[in-house]
């Protein structure tokens, strides 16, 4: 990735994703959420709160996992944020809380094992992340964009860990994926898309910050939507990452990366 480019898409980042959430927060589908929150809240409790929580977990018990009612509020933000789907609250409220420990745990315990080892290259997170999807697809209500939100969470967790530090499983959102895939067509949230269409171009960006990234492209999308019409630097930074992507995925390697 060229570094300009993705310095371009953290700056990008930076200037749109507050005015984008206070935007969806005073305009967006609901007004109040879990605990009275705000969407600007819950996006602050998804991003600072939630990370904090399993960082927490993971320094006494060596392990990571969700409550049934933190993995409620991940899909009332879920549902905020893109596209509402009615029918997967109701599935998420179905499962039996000790399946959702059980199966998150599992889950996180494949990232954790994958950050003590010494590998560190595309191919082998990428084998990683799909193994921790399997297993938290097991809930009633999560499939695959929901099983990487919840995923998403494991990289700042374990970062500010003394011995320990992962890359972000990106989240697998549908304005993400139309910026990285527009000529497409309508998508179908399957695995298959992921590992094809969104991991590997979210890879070549070389942040271990990954999620930064999807919240950038996910600003573009959304201050399109706003307005109609992107200004001259966000249309011509879209450009940059288009170009950027499409070349480096025909030309590139699989990359190997250093653990910091």
């Amino acid at each position: 990735m060229d570094p300009k480019v993705e310095e371009a898409v953290l700056t990008c980042r930076e200037r749109l994703y507050g005015t984008c959430v206070k935007d969806l927060s005073r305009n967006g589908r609901k007004q109040v959420y879990s605990d009275n929150m705000s969407f600007e809240d819950l996006d602050v409790w998804r991003r600072e709160s939630m990370p904090e929580i399993l960082r927490a977990r993971h320094a006494e018990k060596q392990t990571m996992w969700l409550e049934k009612a933190e993995l409620a509020k991940l899909m009332e933000w879920k549902l905020s944020r893109g596209k509402f789907r009615p029918t997967l609250s109701k599935l998420i409220q179905s499962n039996d809380p000790d399946k959702v420990r059980e199966y998150s745990e599992q889950a996180f315990k494949v990232m954790i094992d994958y950050c003590d080892s010494s590998n560190d290259d595309d191919n082998e997170f990428t084998t990683t992340v799909r193994k921790s999807i399997d297993l938290v697809c097991q809930l009633r209500g999560v499939g695959p964009a929901t099983s990487t939100l919840i995923l998403s969470l494991a990289g700042p967790a374990l970062r500010n860990s003394p011995d320990a530090s992962l890359r972000d499983t990106p989240f697998f959102s549908d304005e993400v994926f139309d910026i990285l895939n527009p000529e497409y067509g309508k998508i179908k949230y399957s695995t298959k898309e992921y590992f094809e269409l969104v991991l590997p171009k979210l890879l070549l960006f070389n942040t271990r910050e990954l999620q930064k990234i999807e919240e950038a492209l996910w600003c573009l999308h959304r201050a399109n939507k706003i307005s109609g019409k992107l200004d001259g630097i966000s249309a011509k930074l879209l450009t940059s990452v288009h170009e950027t992507v499409v070349d480096q995925l025909v030309t590139a390697p699989p990359s190997k990366r250093v653990k910091k």
